[in-house]
């Protein structure tokens, strides 16, 4: 992917401005091809305000792999929730106070409250280095890149359900806004192959449905996209030329294609507890609020 000499940003898979700012992205999607598979990497990390953004998301991946060095109990319990299998990666394990142990306990402990099936909570584990790029099936021995952690993708999970030979279907996930080539779909194809310069029928149910046609069809290889001229089932892709595309609609065949589920996302809440102030300064808070607000104005 790079060349010896190239220079390399600080982040990869989190390189856009939000991240820089701390903030939540779930655009990064990445292609990285051992053994003749390609293995779709999409990186998405969520607050409570943007739970919707993650469930959407979800529906790109056919499998999960869990990184325990973040607060991510709400991409686990979704990801569990639509039946995906999980490689758990311990990452940063390089630290001087690095706890393997407990944080795989931990893990297993998390399945368990989220009410993973017994499947699930059979989970490999991968220790791994991020910042040195190194991965492996204990802590004390990493090899000398990230291959351990492509290879348990191989070994455990299991190939995404797909029907190479049905009628078309693609659920977009996300859209995107180009000032050249104006709205982009992008999802994953669950049937079928798409083509550019296909005419076909985008469904939001089976009574709503209209028809375009795609005008450009981009995967995502490396880190940028690459133009095609069709795409199989099981790739995600980048679709151009349907104006009015949403996120939940179905890109179907124009003669037979039905409608996948739309997407169902939960309306977000907020949880607040309040109990009695047991401070020692209790009743006294008022008073000096008042004195010094006084004193601010002398």
């Amino acid at each position: 992917v790079f060349r010896d000499n190239q220079i390399v940003q600080e982040r990869i898979m989190d390189s856009m401005i939000w991240n820089e700012k701390e903030e939540s992205q779930y655009l990064a999607k990445h292609q990285y091809p051992t053994r003749g598979t390609k293995i779709n990497i999409i990186d998405t990390q969520v607050i409570l305000t943007l739970v919707g953004v993650d469930v959407s998301s979800t529906w790109l991946r056919s499998r999960f792999c869990r990184r325990t060095d973040a607060t991510d109990k709400i991409v686990l319990k979704k990801a569990l929730e639509f039946g995906h299998a999980v490689v758990v990666v311990v990452n940063k394990i390089d630290r001087s106070s690095a706890r393997p142990d407990f944080v795989v306990n931990s893990t297993f402990e998390l399945f368990i409250e989220l009410n993973a099936t017994d499947e699930q909570c059979d989970f490999q584990v991968i220790y791994a280095s991020g910042i040195k790029g190194k991965a492996g099936l204990s802590p004390d021995n990493l090899a000398d890149d990230l291959g351990p952690l492509f290879e348990a993708i191989l070994r455990c999970i299991p190939e995404p359900r797909i029907d190479k030979d049905g009628a078309l279907q693609m659920l977009v996930t996300n859209t995107e806004y180009d000032e050249h080539k104006g709205r982009i779909a992008i999802g994953r194809l669950h049937a079928g192959v798409l083509q550019r310069g296909m005419e076909v029928k985008v469904c939001t149910s089976d009574e709503t449905c209209r028809y375009g046609k795609v005008s450009e069809l981009f995967v995502y290889e490396n880190f940028t996209r690459a133009p095609v001229e069709s795409v199989v089932a099981g790739d995600i892709c980048a679709v151009c030329g349907i104006t009015d595309i949403m996120i939940g609609e179905t890109i179907a065949d124009k003669s037979s294609g039905k409608p996948l589920p739309t997407i169902k996302v939960e309306e977000p809440t907020v949880k607040m507890s309040f109990s009695i102030n047991t401070s020692s300064f209790v009743g006294r808070e008022v008073e000096n609020v008042i004195l010094s607000i006084e004193m601010n104005i002398l």
